[in-house]
């Protein structure tokens, strides 16, 4: 009796042993059919490009919400499994996984945010709804990625498509040993603070941002893209010059215009204001008609109107907030719909690539004194719809002569012998080499403040500036169709499955060979 209860013991033991090992060795040899809408769960082949010559240890240490509610759960589960799935690809990564939404002492949380700032990953405060309680929690969130003397960490991600782009900027990053790219934001007329607001952590995984005054800065050659949001007071000369200047050195500028202000006395009375860039942009080919707005009664996307007593925002449709089209450039090709409040009436060259244009029912109105589209005193229409946002990719042939002031300047001496006497431009040995990159997008910070897209339009547009076309596919939709749909639980069941399936099976057949030799 005691001979037969040690080898049922051992039998068990060698089960649960061997289903252990075959889990083990399944981290590295494995077989996965991605049953999901667009393969999403399989890594692609840029991803697994980009560590292929990859000689040093790669360490990454993920800080995800894995308990929280959703969404940020599915994403950060999401995130999870392209990371073991990188992991497995090739032996030199090293992959620690921490859930930084389970439930903790006091204590442990403060140790564990220490641990995250040590690898350079700071709080985030994310906000969720479960049985109709909103919750906020502020948590690590991010990944911190490691080689040699270098650290990458990318930012969180508020939609799945995005989180491959995201891991292959940083793998990019790490395997060429470059710095961060420059992404200068523009400073000094009255334009929002991007680089102390919420939305720095999602703009610094695109660049280091480096804060420019172009009334007062000193202008830099090593400038990749600049970012000009939502300016409230006209731009003058020098920073005409400045925004050109940038151009000419093959460098990327994103302009995001908000043309029409509510007066502070009347509420239902609204103002053009007049950015000072229009002059500029009739260089490059385009015209602008401040007074003339874009307006869709037929198709009027929603806008945060105000707050209830819960703190919750109040939205409606608005007639000024028409919706979008998006076209298959690279910018806009991963939206289905967006809304471009506000938007200005464009007249673009042919070298002009509209990335958003407004439905065919929308008109273009001039004296507008509120929301009521019969007040309006002229109003076109257009059967292609009106373009809302656009890109130039261009060679300039010659540059905006710096203001009489710059000259006196240390930092313009270089510019003295490139001055051209004839018609006010002065010629750039860079101009006919280099391609610049131009976006206008026809709203700035209503753009960011009616939906999240926003900032992702703002984001695609800062990675085609500095020349990222092709990272910006892997944000796009894939064309595969799900093989199948699976339920959350479902898929728990499944995951559960493929773990103890194997020391199941080991059990099954320790019991039917006990069962032979009986």
């Amino acid at each position: 009796m005691y001979q037969t209860r040690l080898q049922l013991f051992i039998w068990l033991l060698l089960a649960l042993v061997s289903g252990l090992a075959i889990l083990k060795l399944s981290e590295r040899y494995f077989i996965k059919i991605d049953f999901s809408e667009g393969e999403r769960y399989t890594l692609s082949a840029q991803v697994q490009d980009s560590i292929s010559d990859l000689r040093d240890p790669l360490i990454i240490k993920a800080f995800l919400p894995l308990s929280a509610p959703e969404p940020y759960r599915q994403i950060a589960r999401h995130t999870r499994d392209l990371l073991i799935e990188l992991k497995s690809v090739h032996p030199l990564l090293s992959l620690e996984l921490i859930d930084s939404a389970a439930e903790r002492s006091l204590a442990e949380k403060e140790q564990l945010v220490k641990q995250a700032l040590e690898f350079g990953v700071k709080k985030s405060q994310i906000s969720t709804e479960n049985q109709g309680q909103r919750i906020l929690m502020e948590i690590p969130f991010g990944i911190s990625w490691a080689r040699l003397n270098q650290r990458v960490v990318t930012a969180p991600v508020e939609r799945i498509a995005e989180i491959e782009y995201q891991m292959i900027l940083a793998l990019q990053q790490l395997m060429s040993l470059r710095p961060a790219q420059k992404i200068a934001i523009a400073q000094g007329a009255g334009e929002p603070d991007l680089i102390n607001s919420p939305l720095a952590k999602r703009l610094e995984s695109e660049g280091e941002l480096i804060p420019l005054n172009l009334n007062q800065s000193e202008p830099r050659s090593d400038l990749d893209v600049l970012v000009i949001l939502g300016a409230t007071q006209s731009y003058g000369e020098r920073a005409r010059w400045m925004i050109d200047r940038v151009l000419c050195d093959g460098g990327g500028v994103i302009l995001a215009l908000d043309y029409r202000e509510q007066s502070q006395l009347f509420p239902k009375i609204w103002s053009t204001r007049h950015t000072g860039l229009e002059s500029l942009l009739a260089r490059y080919g385009i015209k602008v008609h401040p007074q003339w707005f874009i307006s869709d009664s037929e198709h009027p996307m929603p806008a945060p109107l105000s707050r209830d007593a819960h703190d919750q925002v109040i939205f409606a449709p608005h007639p000024l907030y028409p919706q979008a089209v998006s076209s298959k450039h690279p910018i806009t090709a991963p939206f289905t719909e967006l809304t471009m409040p506000m938007s200005p009436w464009f007249e673009l060259p042919d070298t002009a690539e509209v990335l958003l244009s407004s439905q065919a029912s929308a008109l273009a109105l001039r004296a507008l004194p509120g929301l009521d589209i019969s007040q309006a005193r002229e109003q076109k229409s257009s059967s292609l719809g009106f373009p809302l946002a656009f890109a130039l990719n261009m060679q300039l042939e010659s540059c905006l002569k710096p203001p009489a002031s710059e000259f006196a300047s240390d930092v313009s001496r270089d510019l003295k012998t490139l001055v051209k006497s004839k018609e006010g431009v002065h010629d750039s040995p860079l101009a006919s080499a280099l391609q610049s990159r131009l976006v206008v997008l026809g709203s700035g910070r209503r753009l960011l403040s009616s939906n999240r897209l926003g900032l992702e339009l703002l984001l695609n547009s800062i990675a085609w500036a500095r020349g990222d076309t092709a990272l910006l596919t892997l944000k796009q939709s894939r064309k595969a169709k799900a093989k199948i749909k699976l339920s959350l639980d479902q898929q728990r069941m499944i995951q559960w499955s493929t773990v103890l399936l194997p020391s199941f099976i080991l059990l099954l057949l320790t019991w039917y060979i006990r069962r032979q030799r009986t």
